[in-house]
């Protein structure tokens, strides 16, 4: 896999991230490896065990979607079209919490490609410019716990994006805006803020998967003595806590792997 480059989409949110994969171009074309293992989890610390493609129509809007218990993150391939992305940071307690990202993905650049890193605790959606189909790899498999934040609430900070958002006026009064029932419906930011979800995606957080057998389903989370434990009742299991509490598993035969994330 031939990485040319992996850069904050912007400084201020440096967790968001371009990755630019290098193409092996001929007279023929282009060959290229979307994805290795060997050469993306040492960088992200994590594994791709689930991939969508969606297919949409120009003047779509999809988003902003974030799901919890699992979370996922994703990298967003663009395999044909012309979109803007957005992610929103949706961690409690974060500096940059409700600031909103933006960037434009475009399919006709021959020796190189671009996908989009978002990681756990962002929400993200796309805006279409042309007849788009788009590739979505996560590291964690669809979970029901998903919402969707609404990205036109106005407590959302824009002040990041560069993309012009006169262009949704322009599209809801011509009635040229394609989004569905559940997304033009979205919750606010206030509102996440008081969901359940919420509690799952905070920042500054420690995030834990460990695979055991299922005749053990109890782990010790927290604080040195404290008594905080966590039950679970299936053999994979990721969970989230404060960066600075103490994690001890005790009498729990570990057989898959264990690793630990920001």
């Amino acid at each position: 896999m031939l990485i040319d480059s992996i850069t904050p989409i912007n400084d201020n949110i440096p967790e968001v991230k371009i990755i630019k994969i290098k193409r092996n171009v001929d007279d023929r074309g282009y060959f290229t490896e979307i994805y290795k293992d060997s050469d993306m989890f040492p960088i992200f610390n994590e594994r791709l065990v689930q991939v969508n493609e969606s297919y949409s129509y120009p003047t779509v809007l999809r988003g902003l979607h974030i799901q919890w218990n699992p979370s996922t993150s994703k990298i967003v391939r663009l395999l044909s079209g012309d979109i803007t992305d957005f992610i929103l940071d949706v961690r409690i307690n974060s500096p940059t919490y409700g600031k909103l990202l933006s960037y434009n993905l475009v399919d006709y650049i021959e020796d190189f490609e671009e996908f989009i890193y978002v990681p756990h605790g962002f929400a993200h959606g796309f805006l279409t410019h042309d007849i788009s189909r788009v590739q979505y790899l996560y590291s964690n498999e669809y979970s029901k716990n998903e919402v969707s934040i609404n990205i036109f609430d106005r407590e959302i900070d824009c002040s990041l994006c560069n993309f012009d958002f006169k262009e949704f006026g322009y599209l809801i009064e011509h009635s040229y805006l394609n989004i569905s029932d559940r997304d033009s419906k979205g919750i606010s930011l206030s509102e996440w803020k008081s969901n359940n979800g919420s509690n799952y995606l905070k920042y500054n957080q420690k995030r834990i998967r460990i695979l055991t057998d299922e005749h053990h389903k109890c782990i010790y989370v927290g604080k040195e003595d404290d008594g905080k434990y966590t039950m679970f009742s299936n053999n994979w299991y990721e969970f989230f806590i404060n960066i600075n509490d103490t994690i001890i598993v005790r009498d729990i035969p570990i057989i898959g792997e264990k690793y630990y994330g920001n």
